[in-house]
């Protein structure tokens, strides 16, 4: 499980150890972790220790029960063992389509399934736990036939846990002209799923068919989402391809909501009309919700993935007035790392921020990442776009970024403006028209430390 709340608050506090300060709020950050980190442990320790207890009376009565009865048979397993699966389920052989092999494995319980090479002309439903979907070299989903509904936007729908897809070719999903109940998607996990894994899957030509100006358009590549009471736990996203996606206002990989221990790393996503990654907060609950704080993409790693050429260049997208997509967004997610990305020709590199008002982005730490001529907005944008409808930021940091723009602006402060907030020796390259570093709303802009930049 990523520990990512025990790595930011240690690294906040090193980081300001490095500068000769420390505010009282790292420092109450790192202890309510690692107080944590005890605790957990303490009550793993004990559970052990009864379960050990539990196994070993749990084997006395199994014994006893033996030397009484030699005879009793347990129909459960003999069960179980009817309806295992032998060895993978191949498409093709064994199942005439993916979705009767999904069908076959359900009712095993679980499942191995192979998908050959060839064009599969069918939207998948994972809704049992334990199937993996493994294909070879040269299978592809294929959703030009297909029209996408309001229940059943998606190539492949996922609510389950223990599920993997693999070397999967999703393309030409799409849905013409605006739609309010309508997102095309290539890959959905829903809200309660857990222990998700998307590995070298390639998503291209989903979304939208633009027709009349709306902002009713959406679409994903892939979209993990998770409810305030159906928390979705444990996504890992890699080695995948997204690109020639068309969004509309959406994402091309979103994580949203009570979303919690996620990777997305060494994947390639480029040449889409908006967003490349984006770990959403706030957007499922309204203002004053008690459970709000449950509604945010938190723990998670955003890593080594490269994004480049993505906009939403009004000429393109009809549902944007201004260029502002950025590649990678963490907008109101909360303890997020990123690190290790190259961010290249997208109106912005990478923005942290929150669109709602009246909350934080927080705890956001932004290191090692190289950025080039993002140059329509930013290299790096921070804090809400506009302080009288958005929300701020706190306790986030960015360190060792290196960021070359040749116009617009290499690092623009907007709604940010706490003294946890670090910017620390990043590297700003300004060259052309380009400007290093931008404070764009006075005192709601500054008041965060800012040092040994250059």
């Amino acid at each position: 499980m990523i520990n990512s709340k025990k790595i930011i608050a240690l690294g906040m506090v090193a980081l300001a150890l490095v500068l000769g300060f420390e505010t009282n709020v790292t420092k109450v950050k790192a202890a309510e972790v690692i107080a944590e980190d005890v605790e957990e442990e303490s009550i793993e320790e004990e559970t052990e220790d009864v379960e050990e207890i539990s196994d070993e009376d749990s084997d006395d009565e199994v014994e006893v029960e033996a030397e009484e009865d030699d005879t009793t048979v347990d129909l459960d397993d003999e069960t179980e063992e009817s309806n295992t699966i032998e060895g993978p389920i191949v498409v093709g052989s064994d199942a005439d389509s993916i979705n009767d092999a999904i069908d076959m494995a359900s009712e095993a319980g679980g499942g191995t399934i192979i998908v050959p090479a060839g064009h599969y002309s069918e939207q998948l439903f994972i809704e049992t736990d334990g199937i993996k979907i493994e294909a070879e070299v040269g299978a592809i989903l294929d959703g030009e036939d297909l029209t996408p509904t309001d229940d059943a936007n998606a190539m492949i729908y996922i609510q389950a846990s223990d599920v993997s897809v693999s070397n999967l070719e999703i393309e030409n999903f799409k849905y013409t002209g605006p739609s309010e109940d309508i997102t095309t998607t290539g890959i959905e996990v829903a809200d309660g799923s857990s222990n998700v894994t998307i590995k070298d899957c390639i998503i291209h030509d989903i979304g939208c068919i633009y027709t009349t100006v709306s902002e009713e358009y959406n679409g994903h590549g892939i979209y993990v989402s998770g409810g305030v009471k159906e928390p979705t736990t444990d996504i890992n996203i890699s080695g995948c391809e997204l690109y020639d996606l068309h969004l509309g206002q959406s994402e091309s990989l979103a994580l949203n909501g009570n979303v919690s221990n996620f990777t997305v790393n060494n994947n390639y996503i480029h040449n889409c009309d908006n967003i490349g990654i984006d770990a959403i907060g706030y957007e499922q609950t309204k203002e004053g919700s008690k459970n709000r704080e449950l509604d945010r993409a938190r723990d998670g790693v955003i890593s080594n993935n490269t994004v480049e050429y993505i906009s939403c260049d009004p000429s393109i997208n009809i549902t944007y007035e201004s260029k502002c997509a950025a590649g990678i967004y963490v907008d109101g997610g909360d303890h997020v790392i990123v690190f290790g990305n190259t961010v290249s020709y997208c109106d912005i590199g990478i923005e942290v921020a929150t669109e709602h008002p009246g909350v934080a982005v927080t705890a956001i730490y932004v290191h090692d990442n190289i950025l080039r001529e993002n140059n329509a907005f930013a290299g790096i944008a921070f804090g809400g776009y506009d302080p009288k409808i958005t929300g701020w930021a706190t306790g986030c940091a960015f360190e060792n970024n290196y960021i070359y723009n040749t116009s617009g602006t290499c690092f623009m402060v907007q709604f940010a403006c706490s003294g946890t907030n670090v910017i620390y020796q990043n590297t700003f390259d300004a060259q052309g028209s380009a400007v290093k570093y931008q404070e764009v709303f006075g005192k709601l802009s500054s008041g965060n430390v800012v040092v040994r930049n250059n």
